[in-house]
């Protein structure tokens, strides 16, 4: 056998036990290294340059929203505090202006009130320096007696001029003694010897002007009456007035 048929005879048997063998055992040519690539660096930078720029623009992103919300609570507990400012406050002021208002009016009236019954309350017991006309009117305006009939007649007269419906009526004569005690639970601003007769009117619901009418023609009868308190009820749609009439038993 001549020396090349030997060394492909060798080789053959080399392949075969090469076979034969685990791969991490075989006479195997060593790999080429592979080239690496110059693109690569440039690729992971670029990666590295998107994945910031996400993460930056995230970041802005929800920090522009924390922003603004802040900037949206700060607006509406501005926008709450002047509104109170321009439109609550001048709204209570104005309430508080009207309830002194009425207040002062109210004591207008009652010292309005109190004058003018001192002044018949003098005229009844003094009666050299007056005319016999006043003497009359007087009688009328504040009589020596509770004339209870008188008081209905007229309340009735004055609720038909006014377009107005009466629906009842309680009428009650205070105990002169309760009124004349000093340690009373109510005062009762009236002189001394002056006493009263409390009616109560319940009213049918009408129209605003013409229950103001009402009031102000009950305050305007010839004999004194005076309206003290004017309460609406709900339940039977209907307001209940409280006067006073006044009369003076004298001596």
């Amino acid at each position: 056998m001549d020396l090349p048929t030997q060394q492909l005879n060798a080789n053959a048997s080399d392949n075969r036990n090469n076979k034969t063998l685990p791969k991490d055992q075989q006479n195997l040519p060593p790999k080429e290294p592979k080239n690496p690539d110059p693109e690569e660096p440039k690729k992971e930078d670029q990666k590295k340059k998107i994945t910031k720029a996400e993460a930056t623009k995230k970041f802005m992103v929800l920090w522009f929203d924390q922003y603004f919300k802040m900037v949206a609570i700060v607006a509406c507990v501005c926008l709450f505090v002047l509104s109170y400012i321009f439109i609550l406050h001048s709204r209570v002021s104005n309430a508080r202006s009207l309830r002194g208002n009425k207040y002062e009016q109210a004591i207008f009236e009652q010292e309005k009130l109190q004058t003018q019954l001192d002044y018949l309350v003098r005229a009844q017991k003094d009666k050299t320096n007056i005319s016999l006309r006043e003497i009359e009117d007087i009688g009328i305006i504040l009589p020596s007696e509770p004339l209870t009939p008188q008081i209905l007649t007229s309340l009735e007269d004055i609720a038909k001029s006014s377009n107005v419906t009466i629906e009842g009526i309680d009428l009650v004569i205070l105990d002169p003694i309760e009124i004349s005690k000093p340690d009373s639970d109510i005062n009762y601003n009236v002189p001394e010897g002056v006493y009263i007769v409390e009616v109560t009117l319940n009213v049918a619901t009408s129209p605003y002007d013409d229950l103001k009418s009402f009031v102000s023609n009950i305050e305007k009868n010839m004999r004194l009456m005076d309206v003290i308190a004017l309460v609406y009820s709900p339940i039977g749609k209907n307001y209940n007035l409280v006067i006073r009439s006044y009369y003076f038993p004298g001596e």
